[in-house]
């Protein structure tokens, strides 16, 4: 080596948290030891690291540890967007019989709800972190119990978890306060969907946890300007009133 020149050390590549895919996520538990990473990179490695094995772990879980025949025949239709047709045909006869105006109103910002999480989590966020499916995962393909066809798309986030949230809290908040009885049977009725998209296959757990909290915001910064206009735009009495049963 030339007196005064600087001994060549290796670059070490940066770690892209954006670009990460499942089939990268397979990381040596020692790497940081073998090789000479910054603090602040170390830490960031070991995070990931955790975050991704407890991912996988849950996956594992709930795709195979939880495997019986009465989950493989419901989940599947469960988590089928024309097995819900029924239901959102009833909100909307029953927004536009009993809200008139009203239900019109509610429809509108159900349906824009619904097309902006669809939009942010189908056409932004899964195209910049383009994570495979568990399903596509070279990895893990040999394990994973697959009940459905396994889509063409990226996994982080679940749009499935996010447009169902986004509609059942918004419900929650525009009818709330006329069928309070409705508020835990929505939440439990889309987590029961996101809950489906894991044990089928398509999902890794904190895709849908993720949809869910995208579609939970959603829902309630629409469920709340809905009242807002509502109470501006019609009488005060027929939005907060229950109905008679």
């Amino acid at each position: 080596m030339s007196p005064g020149v600087p001994p060549m050390v290796p670059r070490i590549p940066d770690i892209d948290l954006i670009s990460v895919k499942p089939c990268d996520f397979y990381v040596p538990s020692n790497l940081h030891k073998s090789i000479n990473l910054s603090g602040q990179s170390k830490s960031l490695h070991l995070l990931l690291e955790t975050i991704i094995n407890l991912d996988i772990s849950l996956f594992n879980l709930i795709n195979q540890d939880l495997s019986n025949s009465f989950f493989d025949a419901v989940m599947p239709i469960l988590r089928n967007k024309y097995t819900w047709l029924p239901f959102y045909i009833f909100i909307v006869g029953f927004a536009g019989i009993n809200l008139k105006w009203k239900g019109a109103w509610l429809i509108f910002c159900l349906i824009v709800a619904v097309g902006v999480g669809d939009t942010l989590s189908s056409k932004l966020i899964k195209k910049s972190v383009k994570r495979l499916r568990p399903c596509k995962t070279e990895q893990l393909v040999d394990d994973v119990q697959v009940r459905v066809h396994c889509g063409s798309g990226y996994s982080f986030t679940s749009s499935h978890a996010t447009n169902h949230f986004a509609v059942a809290v918004f419900l929650v908040f525009a009818l709330g306060q006329i069928i309070p009885k409705c508020k835990w049977p929505l939440l439990i009725w889309a987590a029961a969907i996101s809950f489906a998209q894991v044990y089928v296959g398509v999902h890794y757990p904190f895709d849908v946890l993720a949809g869910a909290i995208l579609g939970s915001l959603i829902g309630f910064a629409f469920g709340k300007y809905y009242l807002l206009k509502a109470k501006q735009w019609f009488h005060q009495k027929e939005i907060s009133e229950p109905l008679q049963t």
